[in-house]
C-alpha cells in the first residue's frame, strides 16, 4: 500500500471524532438533525484545528446515504468521494493561490446548476478565505446575497479580521481553538498504540508540547520521530530532533532573571544564536510565557490552568517561577519584551536587540529607564513612611514604658499635658516641653506640616517648600515662583514663614515678602494657611557659620537622653544626612553621593 502520512490517515471522519471543538462539532450535529443547516459557515482559528475536515465531515453528514445524519457512515459512496476529494458537489479551492476574480468566478460558475443524483446540497470549501482579492470578495458576495437554496458556502481562515464585514455578516461564525497539551498527548498515544510504536510518556507529552495545540504540527513530528528511531520514541530522541523548545529555553531564561544570573541569560541568548532560532519568533514566544507568569501571579494554580491554556504540572511550575520573580519584575520584563519586539519592527538587529532586553531585565539597577527610577523613588518614599511609623511607635512605646516605671510625671502648662523628668530644672524642662502649634495637613511622605520653627519638623518642611513652588508652577505663577526658587526655608515662627536668599538674590528678598496675597491659595493648600513671608539676606559665611552652629547644637543635645533632635541649616550638612538616612535606614542608594 502506499504511504499515507499520519495526519492524513488519522483525520477526523465524523463530529465526534474532532479533538477540543466540542463547541462546533456539537452545534453542527443539532443543525443536521433539525434540519436547519445554513448556507454559509465561516470557520476561524490557527492552523491544523479542524477547520478543513470539519467542513469536510458536515458535507459528508448531509449528503450521506443514510442521512442526513450527524454520524456519517463513512462506506457509501458520497462518504468515500467526499473524504477522497472527488465528490462532484464539494468543490475545494485554496484562495492562497487562486485569489484573482477570474478565478473566483470560475469557481463559482456551477452554483447555478442543479445536483447530482448522489448529493443533498453542493458544497463550496474556500480555505484561507482572507486571500481573495477584493473583486473577489464582491463576486463571492453577490452569490453570497441571494444563495439557492441547495448551496453550502464553508469559509475557512487563520485571520478572520482580514475577511470583509459584508462577507462575514452573511455567515455563521465559528471559532476554532488550539487544542490543550493534555488532550493532544491522549490522541499521540493513542495514535502510537494503534500504529504499535513504543514510546515513553514523557516523550509524547514533549511532542504535544512541541505542536502547540495544532493536531497536524504533532503528527507530523510524530512521523519524522518515526522515521528517524524505527519505531522506538523516547525523550533523547525527540531532543535530538527538536531541540530545546523555546517554552523549555523560556523557563531557563526566566529562572536566570529572577536570580539575577546574567551569565546564564546571555548563554541562553548565545544558545538559541548557535541553533539559528529567530530572535523575532522567540521574543514573541517570551512575551506569551511572562502574559502566563503574570496571569499565574494573580490566580491560583488551578485558575492558572484554565486561563494559561496548560497541564496542571506547567501550571504549577509557572505559580513557582512568578513567585521567584515577584509581580514587579514580571511587569517589567513585560514592558522591556514588548520595546525589544518594537525595536525589531523598525528594522535593528534582532539579537542585540533582544541581549540589551535581556541585560535590561537582569540587571535593572545598571540600565535604568524612567519608569524604573520613578519606581525607585517610590520604594523609597515607602520605606520612609514605615520608618517613620515604626519611629512614631517606638515613642509612644517609651513614654508608655516611662508612667510605667514612674520615670516622669504629668503637669498641666497652657492647657496642654506634657511629660517631664521628677527633678528636671526649668532649662531641662524646656527642652522636652513642645511648643503649641496648629493643627495642619500631613505631608505627602506622613510628615505633619510645619507650624513652628521645631527642629524636628525640617525636613517636611523642605518637602512642603517643593511642594509650593510645583504648585506656583501648576498655577502659572511664574512670576512668583521665579522670586521664591532662589530661597530656601528655614523655620515657621507662629504664622510667619522664614526663608533665605544669598547675598546675589538680594532684589529676590526684597519681592517675596510682598507675595502673601499672590500665593495665598497655594500657601493655604500646602501649610494649611496663608502665611506671612519673612525673608533675610545671608552672606556665605553667615550660612556656614549658621550650619556649623546647628550641627554643633546637634552633637551637644546628643548627650541628654530627652533632647529633640537637631537638623542643621547647612546644605551641604543636610545632604551628607539625608544620604545617610538613606542608606543606613532604608537601605536604599544614596542621592547625593
Amino acid at each position: 500500500m502506499p504511504f499515507s502520512s499520519l495526519y492524513q490517515k488519522y483525520r477526523p471522519q465524523t463530529f465526534s471524532e474532532i479533538i477540543g471543538q466540542a463547541h462546533v462539532s456539537r452545534t453542527l450535529s443539532n443543525a443536521v438533525v433539525r434540519g436547519h443547516v445554513f448556507h454559509a459557515y465561516l470557520f476561524s482559528g490557527p492552523r491544523g484545528t479542524g477547520k478543513t475536515s470539519t467542513a469536510r465531515i458536515l458535507a459528508k453528514a448531509v449528503n450521506c446515504e443514510k442521512g442526513p445524519t450527524p454520524e456519517p457512515c463513512g462506506v457509501c459512496q458520497a462518504c468515500t468521494e467526499i473524504a477522497a476529494g472527488t465528490f462532484p458537489d464539494v468543490f475545494e479551492i485554496d484562495a492562497a493561490t487562486h485569489s484573482k476574480v477570474e478565478e473566483t468566478r470560475d469557481f463559482l460558475s456551477n452554483v447555478p446548476t442543479g445536483l447530482s443524483a448522489l448529493s443533498r446540497k453542493k458544497f463550496y470549501i474556500i480555505d484561507e478565505v482572507h486571500m481573495l482579492s477584493s473583486h473577489a470578495f464582491n463576486a463571492l458576495l453577490k452569490t453570497l446575497e441571494e444563495p439557492p437554496e441547495h448551496i453550502v458556502f464553508v469559509l475557512a481562515t487563520t485571520e478572520p479580521q482580514k475577511v470583509p464585514p459584508t462577507i462575514a455578516g452573511r455567515c455563521q461564525h465559528f471559532e476554532f481553538r488550539l487544542i490543550t497539551p493534555s488532550e493532544l498527548a491522549e490522541h499521540y498515544t493513542s495514535v502510537c498504540e494503534k500504529e504499535g510504536i513504543d514510546f515513553e510518556p514523557e516523550a509524547i507529552e514533549r511532542v504535544a508540547a512541541l505542536a502547540r495545540g495544532s493536531v497536524r504540527d504533532g503528527l507530523s513530528i510524530l512521523d519524522q520521530l518515526i522515521a528517524a528511531t524505527g519505531g522506538h520514541i523516547t525523550k533523547e530522541s525527540v531532543s535530538s530532533i527538536a531541540g530545546d523548545d523555546e517554552t523549555t529555553t523560556s523557563v531557563s531564561l526566566a529562572r536566570s532573571i529572577a536570580t539575577g544570573d546574567i551569565e546564564n541569560c546571555l548563554a541562553v541568548v548565545a544558545s538559541l544564536s548557535e541553533s539559528g532560532k529567530d530572535f523575532r519568533s522567540f521574543a514573541q514566544h517570551f512575551a506569551a510565557y511572562l502574559r502566563n507568569l503574570m496571569v499565574a501571579s494573580y490566580l491560583p494554580t488551578r485558575q492558572t490552568q484554565a486561563v494559561a491554556g496548560v497541564d496542571p504540572q506547567s501550571a504549577e511550575e509557572l505559580a513557582e517561577i512568578a513567585k521567584l520573580m515577584g509581580r514587579p519584575s514580571i511587569l517589567r520584563c513585560l514592558e522591556i519584551t514588548g520595546d525589544v519586539l518594537a525595536s525589531m519592527a523598525s528594522g535593528g538587529p534582532p539579537q542585540l536587540a533582544f541581549e540589551l532586553g535581556v541585560v535590561r531585565m537582569c540587571k535593572p539597577e545598571e540600565a535604568p529607564s524612567l519608569a524604573e527610577l520613578a519606581r525607585r523613588v517610590e520604594e523609597l518614599q515607602e520605606k520612609l513612611v514605615r520608618l517613620e511609623r515604626k519611629l512614631a511607635s517606638g515613642t509612644a512605646r517609651g513614654h508608655e514604658s516611662d508612667r510605667e516605671r514612674g520615670v516622669s510625671a504629668e503637669e498641666k502648662e497652657g492647657g496642654e499635658t506634657v511629660l517631664r523628668p521628677p527633678g528636671a530644672s526649668d532649662k531641662e524642662k524646656d527642652l522636652v516641653t513642645p511648643k503649641k502649634v496648629p493643627e495642619a495637613a500631613s505631608s505627602p511622605l506622613g510628615y505633619p506640616s510645619s507650624q513652628s520653627g521645631t527642629l524636628t519638623n525640617s525636613v517636611s518642611l523642605v518637602s512642603q517648600w517643593e511642594q509650593l513652588l510645583s504648585a506656583l508652577k501648576g498655577a502659572k505663577k511664574m512670576k512668583a515662583r521665579a522670586l521664591l526658587q532662589e530661597a530656601r526655608p528655614v523655620e515657621i515662627d507662629g504664622s510667619t514663614l522664614i526663608i533665605e536668599y544669598p547675598e546675589k538674590f538680594e532684589f529676590h528678598a526684597k519681592g517675596a515678602e510682598a507675595l502673601r496675597s499672590v500665593i495665598a491659595p497655594e500657601m493655604t493648600s500646602v501649610f494649611g494657611s496663608p502665611l506671612n513671608i519673612s525673608a533675610r539676606v545671608v552672606s556665605s559665611d553667615e550660612s556656614g557659620n549658621s550650619g556649623q552652629e546647628a550641627e554643633d547644637s546637634g552633637k551637644n543635645n546628643q548627650g541628654s537622653e530627652n533632647s529633640s533632635p537637631s537638623f542643621p541649616r547647612n546644605r551641604a550638612r543636610a545632604r551628607e544626612i539625608a544620604d545617610k538616612l538613606i542608606k543606613e535606614e532604608l537601605g536604599g542608594t544614596p542621592l547625593y553621593d
